[in-house]
């Protein structure tokens, strides 16, 4: 962003942000730790979302930061592709729209946090203190490929027993993520699909279908077939055979076989959870500034869940 860019920015943001108040908060940082600073940003943050328009003026500036920086937290192409899909779902049908949102957004609301699953990686766990190390001096884009690296080195230094503990916990988690967030995900985009072709959708409210099933009635678009990669199934139930040797991953699927390295399988995880922040981000960010009115359910719902969502870190 250029100064001119950055003056209209705060100028949108209006009387609740000053420019002096961002800078302030940016020298308080300065004297605290990594864990000391990421609470007082979720402090900051608490106190300056109470509303809707409060929260409008929060999400500006996690926008801001999320897609004029490299971040790899959302995929900016990825998020204007679902952006345009879930704008033309509530110029067809608001009421209907809405009704999908919440659906969606309970569900992940009813699910098993995905900071909790990283948090429960045998393999997370052991890299723990040197992850933190990582953390304190590298950006984000750094310390992904950092922390790719730092998962590789340690799977590959260990003996039989241990990689195969480290793996075996990396596929469940895994595959956890990928049943209870990809799929309702997915669900939720074929419940849009059906909207825009005026289908049935009824159904996909009481039961969320197999992944397989739900991949197949979307057929193929951008999003759908970058998805299938990140996910390289067309349903979960997967065969797979390691080399020791090389720490190889064969997965098979039929006639199919996919290998894969321990690096590449473990940023596979990263780049699914890359897709669902990037649509969770577009979602809320079409109802906070694409839709004019009749959305107020969903804003509070959101603004409720955004406070919970950041809670567990306002903590001294």
């Amino acid at each position: 962003m250029d100064e001119e860019d950055i003056r209209k920015f705060f100028e949108d943001l209006g009387e609740g942000f000053s420019l002096e108040d961002i800078l302030n908060l940016g020298n308080e940082f300065e004297t605290l730790n990594v864990i000391k600073a990421f609470s007082a940003i979720m402090k900051w943050i608490d106190t300056r979302s109470n509303d809707i328009n409060s929260l409008r003026k929060v999400f500006k500036i996690i926008r801001l930061g999320l897609l004029q920086t490299d971040t790899r937290f959302v995929d900016p192409t990825l998020s204007k592709l679902f952006e345009e899909e879930f704008i033309k779902a509530a110029e067809k049908n608001l009421k209907t729209f809405n009704h999908i949102s919440l659906t969606y957004m309970e569900r992940l609301d009813n699910k098993f946090p995905v900071e909790g699953i990283y948090q429960t990686l045998l393999l997370f766990n052991d890299a723990k203190e040197r992850i933190k190390q990582l953390s304190t001096n590298l950006g984000y884009k750094e310390f992904q490929i950092k922390f790719l690296e730092l998962f590789e080195q340690l799977i590959i230094n260990n003996e039989e027993a241990q990689f195969f503990s480290y793996l075996i916990a990396w596929t469940l988690k895994c595959g956890y993520f990928l049943e209870a967030y990809m799929k309702e995900m997915l669900c939720t985009k074929l419940m849009i699909k059906n909207l825009l072709e005026g289908k049935s959708y009824k159904y996909l409210f009481k039961r969320t279908p197999e992944m397989g099933k739900i991949l197949t009635y979307l057929g193929k678009d951008k999003t759908v077939s970058r998805i299938r990669n990140a996910i390289f199934h067309s349903d979960f139930f997967l065969e797979y055979q390691i080399n020791l040797d090389e720490r190889l991953i064969t997965f098979r699927k039929g006639k199919f076989e996919y290998k894969l390295s321990i690096k590449e399988f473990v940023s596979l995880f990263l780049i699914a959870t890359q897709i669902l922040n990037t649509y969770n981000f577009a979602l809320i960010n079409v109802h906070l500034f694409k839709i004019n009115e009749g959305n107020e359910e969903v804003l509070e719902y959101i603004k409720k869940s955004f406070k919970r969502s950041i809670s567990p870190y306002l903590s001294d």
